[in-house]
């Protein structure tokens, strides 16, 4: 999926994006986003296996990168529901606990 990126941010989001960690309860304004394959190394296991991944593109120029399933949903979510309307939505990237103790990361629509 690809929603309102140019190739310049399509090249540096696969290849410099930050850590959608290092933006945790930030208010984020979209301007674009996509979703894209990669190797992704499991820091549990130590294995690399291919992931899908999302990047955000805001309007202050930010690329926002994760591998994280529940992130990647929401975000596809998050144009479904909006289309169009998506650029210009002000967003936040939530973290929650699993039962099993495990971080995951949602967005949320402010």
């Amino acid at each position: 999926m690809e929603f309102n990126v140019t190739k310049k941010e399509l090249f540096n989001g696969k290849n410099n994006a930050q850590k959608a960690e290092d933006y945790l309860d930030q208010e984020l304004t979209i301007k674009g986003l996509f979703t894209y394959e990669d190797d992704v190394l499991n820091k549990e296991t130590g294995e690399v296996s291919q992931a899908t991944l999302v990047c955000l593109v805001t309007t202050d120029g930010d690329l926002i990168s994760s591998p994280s399933k529940t992130l990647v949903d929401s975000a596809v979510k998050l144009y479904d529901s909006f289309g169009e309307e998506t650029e210009g939505l002000d967003v936040k990237i939530t973290a929650n606990k699993s039962n099993n103790g495990r971080t995951f990361y949602r967005l949320e629509v402010l």
